[in-house]
């Protein structure tokens, strides 16, 4: 028996409703089982291992002080079992508080046990702030490190807003109180103080240098403009102290601090693994994480280039 055209198409359309809504179906189903092996697979946090160990930490990307990271900072400082510390740092900084509280959780553990920081590809501003903390810094001929500052951005759009009608009343009580603010131009008065608060957190971040590196503060200033300086450089200017990688931070805690060849370098996670279904998600959402730091307020010990930031 013959089919009329329109018989045809319509048989034609619901095959290709149904090869749709099927793989629709597969892809929830995908998904699901995703979204249940990752709440059911517990990811520690930290090396579970019996024996002593190197422990191996990894810093990277924009930093944002983390209460969680912190807390397994302290747990492995605690942990007798640990007898050295690996930092490998690959950031470009982030916000000026987020590089001092690693600083000083890295300080604390290196109160206690040997700490070697291995700069990768970054180590600027508060990721440099971060490595400091190391007894010893190794780093690569082509690592990025420096950019000793701070640094602080507001938007204006009070020009913007005029051009399409928009006026912003702001009541307040003080003429420094909410500056700088994107509705308000930025006054000599705000500009000034902003400038001073800068060149105070400037001031603390040189000094922290200076002690770590023990050097001079003056011999830091000279390169405390932003600078960006690489590894072969920074040797010379004593911001690290070796051209190296983990095999020569590993040899060095071997010969410098007595740590015994047999013993292991173990991972120690400082995040859990994110669930394979947000993993999933965000390899197609392409959002850098330095979007997040940027919107969190305050100063920003920071140095980066967009094509670096994923």
């Amino acid at each position: 028996m013959s089919l009329s055209a329109d018989t045809l198409l319509e048989r034609m359309e619901l095959k290709k409703s149904q090869k749709l809504w099927r793989n629709i179906a597969v892809l929830a189903l995908i998904l699901l089982g995703l979204a249940l092996v990752s709440n059911q697979v517990d990811i520690p946090n930290q090396a579970s291992h019996g024996s002593n160990h190197i422990a191996r930490i990894s810093i990277e990307g924009f930093i944002l002080q983390d209460n969680e990271k912190l807390a397994i900072l302290k747990n492995l400082a605690q942990d007798n079992k640990v007898k050295a510390v690996i930092v490998h740092i690959n950031s470009p900084g982030g916000t000026v508080v987020g590089g001092e509280s690693y600083f000083m959780a890295l300080k604390k553990i290196a109160a206690k046990k040997p700490v070697v920081a291995v700069i990768g590809s970054l180590g600027t501003s508060g990721g440099y702030m971060t490595a400091i903390a190391a007894d010893y810094i190794f780093a690569y001929k082509g690592s990025i490190t420096g950019s000793i500052g701070v640094m602080m951005q507001a938007a204006e759009f009070t020009e913007l807003a005029d051009k399409v009608g928009v006026h912003f009343n702001t009541f307040k009580s003080g003429d420094l109180k909410g500056a700088p603010s994107p509705v308000e131009k930025i006054t000599p008065k705000v500009a000034q103080y902003m400038q001073r608060s800068i060149e105070q957190v400037k001031d603390m971040f040189v000094n922290m240098v200076a002690d770590a590196r023990n050097m001079p503060v003056e011999q830091v200033e000279k390169f405390a403009d932003g600078r960006i300086i690489m590894g072969s450089e920074a040797v010379k200017l004593h911001l690290i102290d070796a051209i190296g990688d983990e095999d020569n931070a590993i040899a060095w805690l071997q010969e410098h601090r007595n740590i015994p060849k047999s013993i292991k370098v173990i991972d120690w996670r400082l995040e859990k693994k994110p669930p394979l279904l947000d993993e999933f998600i965000s390899t197609f959402s392409g959002t850098p994480d330095f979007i997040e730091g940027m919107f969190s307020g305050g100063m920003l010990a920071l140095w980066s280039q967009p094509s670096q930031l994923h």
